[in-house]
């Protein structure tokens, strides 16, 4: 475990079970950065800023979780709220706080190479749907790279209309499974 706070940092070695103990300082940020062998690394932030001494209970007691998500290559996880429009490829407003988690991600786990995939609903021919994915995929990518990220780490795969996630006949889908079906996921595919 490494905690920074201020321009200090400090590592501490876990406990079997996890656990560690250190004194906290008032009026202070920490970022608490937990790694493992085989997990991604996780961060989490506290603050006991606006945390004032209680004169009956002198020492306070405070607890901060880090889960760690095991490395599954060629896994899909699928992205919160990474939507497309219909006929669309942009990057929409909506999708930019799921994109920007997945790039800070990517920044604490410099060893991991992911492909982007994208998808589309059945309207449309094979071909173009092809073609759409395929841009849909890039635009994660050079999002991704706008935010620093090397591209030698990143791979776009467009899909088409191959593997949905909402199986509806295509002219009797609600626009909902239309929607559920333009998406972007993300897979690690190999951890240097």
């Amino acid at each position: 475990m490494e905690v920074k706070f201020g321009k200090e940092t400090k590592k501490f070695t876990v406990k079997e079970d996890g656990y560690f103990s250190m004194d906290l300082a008032e009026n202070t940020d920490y970022q608490f950065l937990a790694k493992k062998d085989g997990y991604l690394t996780g961060e989490v932030f506290f603050s006991t800023k606006g945390i004032g001494k209680d004169p009956n209970n002198p020492v306070q007691t405070f607890e901060v979780e880090v889960v760690l998500e095991k490395i599954f290559l060629n896994k899909e996880i699928v992205l919160e709220d990474i939507y497309y429009d219909y006929d669309k490829w942009d990057i929409r407003s909506d999708a930019t706080p799921t994109l920007n988690a997945l790039a800070r991600n990517l920044e604490l786990n410099p060893k991991i190479r992911i492909q982007l995939s994208s998808h589309t609903d059945c309207r449309g021919n094979d071909g173009y749907n092809a073609e759409l994915s395929q841009r849909r995929a890039q635009s994660a990518v050079d999002y991704l790279v706008s935010k620093g990220i090397n591209v030698e780490r990143l791979t776009a795969r467009g899909y088409g209309e191959s593997v949905p996630k909402a199986t509806c006949v295509c002219a009797r889908c609600s626009e909902e499974e239309h929607q559920l079906n333009r998406r972007t996921a993300f897979a690690i595919m190999e951890e240097l």
